[in-house]
């Protein structure tokens, strides 16, 4: 199976590993490789046309989620805009990305390469695939404490019983800090800051990448559930070129499996300190970067702990999809699936 790529998104790193669950053939992945001191990291590439395999097929409201191996931070912030609209796009399919959602992965990619260069490495299995993951986010960590900035860190855990996966936009370390602190940069298409919906989206998002990283911080992954999890050999030897990279780089003199690399994970987190308390959101105007504004805004441990358990509710099929309420109704008008909700959900 010949599989085209491009630059994924934290959505798209799950479909990418349904792929690799289908097709034993070989495959190409990107490597990063931080330009100061020849640190790497990696990321995994995909085409639109693998992206949404574990979406494709209709399935009873109770079983529906559950059989995706993982959440990502960002299925939790779409059941924060509407639940509905995930449902629908569980059900028919998502709709094309905007040229909108465009633009803001683009400047991602343009916010990364400030920081990182890309490789190639050989993804031959799941294995290897995880392997991408995990030495994407030491190396990551490594620059952080080196240089006091990383981008686009892949990270996943177990919170709340469920495995989650994200990919954090920006972790900064300023000088006399405690701990990183975590931004996100959101392009807007207007000259203006967005609306309430979008902002309280954004401290969502943002509060759940720092209960991710204080997670890992904190607590060594379950090395046993998360193999059974992901279906994952811990034994499977890595391709070569991830070995090799692993030694080129310094992470460890060797590593043969995830199992190895995982125990140089485990060790590196012991020693990182948990995220500021502080979070900001920085908008961007897409059409010169220029900066609209920034939003400050303090963790808050206990409101996140009631989105996510209610949100959970509904993902692991313990209650129906809700309705936005009525003074959010005017997402409707930005929504592919309005007629057909409105026409099956009537208030």
């Amino acid at each position: 199976m010949s599989v085209p790529f491009e630059l994924v998104d934290e959505e798209e790193m799950q479909a990418i590993e349904a792929a690799l669950r289908q097709a034993s053939a070989f495959h190409r992945s990107r490597m990063l490789a931080a330009a100061a001191r020849a640190q790497s990291s990696l990321v995994l590439n995909v085409s639109s046309e693998v992206r949404d395999i574990e979406d494709s097929a209709p399935l009873p409201a109770a079983l529906r989620f559950p059989l995706k191996k993982s959440l990502c931070v960002t299925d939790m912030t779409a059941l924060e805009w509407c639940e509905k609209q995930v449902e629908f796009s569980f059900l028919r399919g998502k709709p094309p990305k905007t040229s909108a959602m465009q633009a803001g992965s683009a400047r991602h990619v343009e916010l990364e390469s400030e920081v990182v260069k890309r490789v190639d490495v050989d993804i031959r299995t799941r294995e290897d695939f995880w392997a991408v993951r995990f030495i994407n986010y030491l190396v990551g960590t490594r620059q952080l404490l080196a240089e006091g900035l990383t981008r686009e860190l892949p990270i996943v855990a177990f919170v709340e019983g469920n495995w989650w996966t994200g990919i954090i936009d920006e972790l900064m370390l300023p000088e006399g800090s405690a701990g990183p602190r975590l931004i996100d940069t959101k392009t807007r298409l207007r000259q203006s800051l967005p609306s309430d919906a979008q902002k309280r989206n954004g401290r969502l998002q943002l509060m759940c990448y720092k209960l991710l990283w204080d997670t890992l911080c904190e607590q060594a992954i379950p090395l046993d559930e998360f193999f059974s999890n992901f279906e994952l050999d811990p034994l499977q030897e890595l391709s070569l070129s991830i070995r090799s990279h692993i030694v080129d780089i310094k992470l460890s003199s060797k590593v043969d499996c995830l199992k190895e690399l995982l125990g140089v994970l485990q060790e590196s987190c012991t020693v990182l300190p948990l995220a500021d308390q502080l979070l900001k959101l920085r908008y961007e105007w897409q059409v010169d970067r220029s900066l609209i504004g920034e939003e400050e805004f303090m963790f808050d441990p206990d409101w996140l702990k009631q989105r996510i358990q209610f949100h959970l509710q509904f993902w692991n099929g313990r209650r129906e999809s809700h309705l936005v309420s009525q003074s959010d109704e005017w997402k409707c008008r930005f929504c592919a699936f309005a007629d057909r909700c409105k026409s099956e959900n009537q208030r």
